[in-house]
């Protein structure tokens, strides 16, 4: 495994250990209507660049927005999800 590889794993452990603020952030600020709505990407970062903004800053020291947003593309129907209450 490259260092890339590993990185991005790191990142992905790193992100999934704190998708409990994640999730709440989503459900107290973005209507499961308009998640689900996200089928493109743009879309999808204008909704989740707020998100982002709210999670603690020491996760956005670690995690940077190209980052999670990724990580939320690749993930995009698990968000949905969890938007829903």
């Amino acid at each position: 495994m490259d260092a890339k590889s590993v990185l991005d794993v790191q990142v992905e452990k790193a992100v999934e250990e704190h998708l409990p603020k994640i999730k709440e952030i989503i459900q107290e600020k973005i209507a499961p209507e308009a998640l689900a709505a996200a089928q493109n990407d743009e879309m999808m970062e204008i909704l989740l660049t707020p998100v982002y903004k709210l999670l603690p800053l020491p996760v956005r020291l670690v995690i940077k927005k190209d980052v999670f947003l990724k990580f939320c593309f690749k993930n995009r129907e698990r968000l949905i999800q969890l938007g829903q209450k």
